[in-house]
């Protein structure tokens, strides 16, 4: 008998008599095998039983996608004079009637904790997808978030087209870049309840709370970590200024014919606009219509600035906002900050005026984020932006995920559950704070 086949099924191979059958397909391999009669009632323990006919179960066992594999198991129906009752022989290793070993739900729950798409699993393991699904819910029935860490990070991204679960939001560990939880929405009524029934201590433990500018992240840590410093990523902070820019240069540009290099320049190398000023490379600028001279790229963003004047203060600005962020700002904080949202108020441009206002609400936020990186303190969000990338390409891959428990599930079994780093990194050692493994915690 091969045993091999049995025991890597799960299936015990003393349950079997011996000779079994083999016939390979074009497809792939089926093996037959005959189980062994029992000898007794599994109900009254009678050993007057006798066989009254054969029947023949069909289990699935391929584990290679490639490889179709069948193993058909004949065993005889049995009679107990004792009790009056028939019975069948139990298939260890499978549970109930289901056509599969239980070695392949451990094997799917194993593909469970990949970047796998319902349908591949299913695909992997020759079952169907609703069968992939049902066993995540029996291996899975509540996957808990993982304990807060001192560096939190906080974002949101896009799931539904409307609704309140338009947007939910993902917590991260600043440190790790591990995911720590996936909830339903952004919106004050789901995020309010959420922290309130995390534990006063655990939530005490956040020492630098990192979010972009969204009005009820202020809220959320002004209310349930008041202890925490409120960090600001600066990609945010830069992209005020440059969605200002850009949507400016497009409206700008968009109202004059294409019939000026200043015009194709700002409309094919827009990019160019939002550099840095020393970062604006030596190239030359060929506009293609007769009579057109090349340009110089830095020649270019002159031109531009002078054929529209509004695009000056904003970039103006988007200049000085650099010179901050690399830490080369010749005035002080208060005095270059302020300058700057002159600047944007002075272009009159809706959006740069909506920048400035959104610089005056968060500037303590903002201004605290400046003296933590002249600190040495460098905090950013981008292991909650780079989390929502990838969490992004999963919904992508899967065509979408209606069912948002089963999402957070996946979404915490693929990127909640890889080890713990627990190798400190600058910012650890300057914060003075000493990380230690988080752990499962109930919601």
């Amino acid at each position: 008998m091969n045993s091999n086949i049995l025991l890597r099924m799960g299936l015990d191979p003393d349950d079997f008599c011996d000779g079994d059958e083999t016939v390979k397909s074009s497809d792939g391999y089926d093996y037959y095998f005959e189980m062994r009669k029992p000898s007794e009632c599994p109900r009254c323990h009678s050993k007057d039983v006798i066989s009254y006919g054969t029947r023949r179960r069909t289990v699935n066992a391929s584990v290679n996608p490639n490889i179709r594999e069948t193993i058909h198991i004949r065993y005889s129906r049995m009679m107990c004079r004792g009790c009056n009752r028939s019975f069948a022989p139990r298939i260890r290793g499978i549970v109930g009637k289901k056509q599969t070993p239980q070695v392949i739900d451990r094997m799917v729950g194993l593909c469970l904790e990949r970047e796998m798409t319902i349908k591949d699993i299913a695909a992997e393991y020759h079952v169907s997808s609703p069968y992939v699904i049902n066993a995540m819910d029996a291996l899975f029935k509540d996957v808990p978030r993982h304990a807060l860490t001192p560096f939190l990070c906080i974002d949101e991204f896009g799931y539904a087209r409307s609704g309140p679960g338009r947007y939910p939001f993902i917590l991260v560990d600043g440190s790790t870049s591990r995911l720590l939880d996936v909830v339903e929405s952004r919106q004050w009524a789901y995020m309010s309840p959420y922290f309130r029934s995390i534990p006063p201590k655990e939530r005490a433990s956040v020492r630098y709370f990192s979010s972009d500018m969204y009005d009820p992240y202020k809220s959320i840590r002004n209310e349930y970590f008041p202890g925490a410093e409120h960090v600001i990523d600066m990609f945010h902070i830069v992209k005020q200024a440059t969605f200002a820019l850009n949507v400016a240069r497009a409206r700008s540009a968009g109202k004059d014919p294409f019939d000026s290099a200043e015009c194709r320049f700002a409309k094919s190398h827009w990019q160019i606009l939002l550099l840095r000023e020393a970062d604006i490379p030596d190239k030359v600028f060929t506009p293609a219509a007769k009579g057109m001279e090349p340009i110089g790229f830095r020649a270019a963003v002159d031109a531009v600035m002078a054929k529209y004047p509004q695009l000056l203060p904003i970039w103006d600005a988007l200049q000085a906002l650099y010179s901050l962020v690399d830490g080369k700002a010749t005035r002080p904080y208060e005095d270059e900050m302020g300058w700057i949202i002159r600047k944007l108020l002075d272009s009159g441009v809706p959006q740069a005026i909506d920048a400035a206002g959104t610089y005056r609400r968060w500037e303590r936020q903002i201004r605290r984020t400046f003296e933590l990186r002249k600190d040495g303190i460098m905090i950013s969000n981008s292991h909650a932006e780079g989390m929502n990338s990838n969490i992004s390409s999963y919904i992508k891959i899967s065509r979408g995920c209606p069912d948002f428990e089963r999402f957070r599930k996946r979404c915490l079994l693929i990127y909640g559950l890889r080890d713990f780093d627990q190798a400190t990194n600058d910012l650890t050692e300057k914060a003075g704070i000493g990380l230690n493994k988080p752990t499962n915690t109930n919601q």
